[in-house]
């Protein structure tokens, strides 16, 4: 039976995204996104929250999200849930979740020297395979 893991997010960056190469000189890019949904209170009233999605790029994707991206862009992506399990320097167990992406469009980015929000479809990245590689 075929299977399907495709993740799709619209959402604002939290953080400047960070680039960084691999030991074989692949660039990484990872950085937050967060998404508002809505809770029902204790009281009863409707309480907006925030959740908050660690993306990651590989290759060109990467090298392009690291350079339009920015603290506060609205930004659409679609990815794959990848899972993985490693041990802190304690030997504890501990388990992460991201989002490798697959394919991004920028709806809204940040002029640079704290200039006014401009709204544009800047970037749009073909479809690349986001494989897990060695940092």
């Amino acid at each position: 039976m075929k299977s399907v893991n495709r993740i799709t997010i619209l959402g604002h960056v939290a953080n400047s995204p960070e680039l960084k190469k691999t030991k074989s000189d692949r660039a990484v890019c990872s950085f937050p996104v967060a998404t508002n949904r809505f809770i029902v209170a204790k009281d009863g009233k409707k309480e907006e929250t925030a959740d908050f999605h660690r993306i990651v790029a590989w290759g060109k994707m990467a090298e392009v999200a690291a350079k339009h991206l920015d603290k506060g862009c609205l930004v659409y992506i679609e990815g794959t849930l990848v899972n993985n399990a490693y041990d802190d320097k304690e030997g504890i167990r501990r388990y992460k979740s991201e989002i490798y992406m697959k394919e991004m469009s920028i709806i809204t980015w940040k002029k640079k020297d704290g200039e006014s929000e401009e709204t544009a479809v800047i970037e749009k990245v073909a479809e690349q395979k986001a494989e897990p590689v060695a940092v």
